[in-house]
């Protein structure tokens, strides 16, 4: 663990401010096992369970025994993201392939390909809509596949 310590130590400023590394330094940290260090420890979970809740933060809010606050998603996607899904060329050509029962091997070219132009857009209202669309037809990969690009 001191070597940790000492690793995190040689870090630029920058890099040892991020959660992974903060994390990594309380739990470093604590197993040093006495009170002045548990509590340097306990000092730098409870800063990351209030700045977040990216993993390093929940391990720290675990570390604290802290519980997770789940805020509701809204997993409908708008109008606005439904039309644009509508006009989008490789999503409809993909739904078509889908509902005329073609060969699964293009149908899921067409929708990666479709996925993935959205992904490079950085576009998750249009994967959000389209991945309700395919779930709604039963295309169940296909609509975890586009979610899980978000």
């Amino acid at each position: 663990w001191e070597s940790l310590i000492r690793a995190i130590d040689s870090m630029s400023v920058s890099q040892k401010q991020e959660d992974r590394w903060q994390y990594w330094l309380a739990r470093a940290t604590e197993q040093r096992g006495d009170s002045n260090s548990k509590n340097t420890a306990q000092r730098i979970y409870k800063k990351l369970a209030e700045t977040g809740d990216d993993y390093h933060n929940l391990l720290a809010k675990d570390r604290l025994g802290v519980r997770y606050n789940h805020q509701p998603y809204n997993d409908e996607p708008t109008a606005s993201d439904l039309r644009r899904l509508d006009q989008n060329i490789h999503f409809n050509r993909a739904f078509t392939l889908r509902r005329i029962n073609a060969n699964p091997t293009y149908t899921n070219r067409e929708w990666n390909w479709a996925v993935r132009q959205a992904y490079l857009q950085h576009d998750d209202g249009l994967l959000l809509a389209a991945a309700k669309r395919a779930h709604d037809m039963g295309w169940y990969d296909r609509a975890i596949y586009a979610a899980d690009r978000t």
